[in-house]
């Protein structure tokens, strides 16, 4: 069976235009590789096999200043699978990474008179996924974000999410009834 991955190294950046500022990222370097793998056991399916070769490749090319996206292909099934440690936006702009086409910024003046009262488009090619969008000055009542594969609404209140804190959980000591038990059973005799 032949497999193809493509990896994509992504670096945080952050585009602005007057009173628009939006983080994505940019690739930074692409890699392509086709693979013969052999043949399935009974069993095993296609799915799993390229869950096993996406996670074997996110771990070596694992880095802590980069977003690594990951596809690996196989006759009409595909994995994409995403990590890093650069992801630090605050709002999902996109579901998944693509690459951004414009984003306009809309106000409506009445139910069905809507216009667009501002137009933002990235310098250059610019992947956007997770990140922060910052608007001053700019009166508005949505936006709609152009991506490579389709347009997505965000409302002003998606952009004042509070960040995810990273916390590590601290086991949890539950107390022993053991001790109250003997204790009942000591005082009813």
């Amino acid at each position: 069976m032949r497999i193809a991955t493509k990896l994509l190294k992504l670096k945080p950046v952050e585009e602005r235009l007057e009173d628009v500022a939006l983080t994505g990222y940019r690739v930074v370097e692409e890699k392509w590789e086709l693979r013969e793998v052999e043949d399935l056991k009974p069993g095993e399916s296609v799915i799993n096999k390229l869950l096993e070769i996406a996670g074997e490749y996110l771990v070596r090319e694992r880095s802590a200043d980069t977003f690594n996206i990951l596809e690996v292909e196989t006759l009409g099934q595909r994995v994409v699978i995403g990590e890093g440690e650069a992801l630090k936006g605050s709002t999902v702009i996109s579901p998944k990474p693509q690459y951004l086409r414009r984003v306009l910024l809309v106000k409506c003046f009445e139910p069905t008179n809507c216009k667009v009262v501002y137009e933002f488009r990235p310098s250059s090619q610019l992947l956007v996924y997770e990140g922060d969008l910052l608007i001053h000055g700019i009166d508005y009542d949505f936006i709609v974000v152009e991506c490579s594969e389709y347009a997505r609404l965000l409302f002003p209140h998606e952009l004042a999410l509070s960040k995810a804190k990273v916390k590590i959980g601290e086991r949890r000591k539950t107390r022993s009834r053991r001790g109250s038990r003997k204790r009942r059973k000591s005082r009813g005799r």
